[in-house]
């Protein structure tokens, strides 16, 4: 409905909109008048009046009350309600003139076309006679017994080429329209302003006896409506969205995709610790150590998740790769992967956990890592890799000794 109240003077040039202005006024639930005022007093004060004439003429449809010549005068009073004046072409020129509200024309209203030729609408004298044989009409039985769209594509049709008020008889058309709508499928008719060249080219081809065309694009315009209720205004969408942040919340107040970031942005820090550290070392000739940060399907031998977690989800780097080497007689080679966990119910508590061999895991809070890394954090990470890399250089010396006992160096050392 205001959708409908907010465009339909547009149409009529009374004012400026677009689509976007549209529907923030139509979906804002209590903060649309405020849009409405930024384009003016003005247009507040005539959009205001055009939705109370969309009002009227649901309350009409809903109660199924009869169409009378009172109604569209009382109607057109409310449309109008805030405009004083019109501009009239009269023999002396152009000029303002009050607005008559409710009142049938006094005077021909008939259009100057582009072409300069004129467009005739009821002589005023026969206005009163068109008007009363047009409400009968609209509660005939041949008339009832039509498709709603046809009812309102005639109604708005019949009503426009009598064009009885002295202005504002489009607004009138679309208002009267409307109750046949509301009636059979609960929606007003809706044109927006940058439908005007369409809407007013269906009209002239219905001028000229081409009323299928005119039926088409009404029919259009109610399924657009019926489209923006059940799409954009509905409750039940409301409710999924509401389910939906629910399911994605956590009690970390981060989504679970955040966490996921978090949890990456912590895998990075580890492997740049872990590269500092070995660069730190002065190792000796023929020991390399490395460090790589790794895609999970280069990660060996992936374990299960610890109980109470889960793996990091859709992210690129959720491990860190330390290796090392011994060339010669006393060849090694040995690699340990660290790898980071998320807790399953995502509580920011050792939200985290670091886990490498040779090492106790290391818990990690949301607060160490997010927004952005403590300094006590970062020398906790820091002595904890010292461990890793412990046990990882403790390995090679190890395999180291190993080889060079098998082929006999350190027995002859001995000897």
């Amino acid at each position: 409905m205001r959708a409908a109240a907010v465009d339909t003077g547009a149409i009529e040039g009374l004012y400026d909109v677009d689509r976007g202005f549209t529907f923030s006024v139509a979906t804002q639930a209590t903060a649309w008048q405020a849009a409405v005022l930024e384009k003016g007093e003005n247009v507040r004060e005539l959009i205001e009046a055009q939705l109370s004439a969309y009002e009227l003429a649901l309350d009409v449809a809903t109660r199924s009350m009869p169409v009378t010549e009172a109604w569209i005068r009382r109607l057109h009073e409310e449309l109008c309600r805030p405009q004083q004046n019109v501009r009239v072409l009269t023999p002396q020129g152009w000029q303002l003139q009050t607005l008559l509200k409710g009142e049938y024309k006094h005077q021909s209203n008939h259009v100057l076309q582009h072409d300069n030729t004129w467009f005739a609408y009821a002589p005023v004298a026969d206005t009163p006679v068109e008007m009363h044989r047009l409400v009968e009409e609209l509660s005939g039985s041949v008339f009832l017994a039509e498709h709603p769209v046809v009812q309102a594509a005639y109604a708005h049709h019949a009503f426009s080429r009598i064009h009885p008020f002295q202005d504002g008889n489009g607004r009138v058309a679309r208002a009267l329209a409307s109750v046949f709508l509301y009636q059979a499928a609960s929606v007003p008719l809706v044109v927006f302003s940058d439908d005007t060249p369409e809407y007013l080219r269906s009209l002239r081809a219905a001028d000229a006896g081409d009323r299928q065309t005119f039926i088409d694009f009404i029919l259009d315009r109610v399924n657009d409506a019926v489209q923006i209720v059940t799409g954009q205004l509905s409750a039940a969408l409301k409710e999924r969205v509401a389910m939906l942040g629910n399911l994605l919340s956590t009690p970390s107040g981060l989504a679970h995709v955040e966490i996921d970031l978090v949890a990456a942005r912590l895998i990075q820090a580890v492997y740049e610790a872990a590269d500092d550290e070995v660069k730190s070392l002065q190792l000796p000739p023929g020991v390399t150590l490395y460090t790589q940060p790794n895609d999970p399907t280069a990660l060996p031998n992936q374990p299960a998740a610890p109980d109470g977690f889960r793996r990091i989800l859709r992210q690129s780097n959720v491990g860190v790769y330390l290796g090392g080497n011994v060339q010669g007689a006393g060849q090694a080679s040995v690699a340990v992967v660290i790898r980071a966990f998320v807790r399953a119910d995502a509580r920011p508590t050792g939200l985290f956990r670091l886990l490498a061999d040779g090492a106790q895991p290391l818990v990690v809070n949301l607060a160490d890592v997010n927004p952005s890394m403590r300094s006590a954090f970062q020398m906790v990470l820091r002595s904890w890799i010292r461990r890793v890399l412990d046990h990882l250089i403790g390995e090679m010396t190890s395999q180291a000794q190993k080889g060079l006992r098998d082929v006999g160096y350190l027995g002859r050392t001995e000897e």
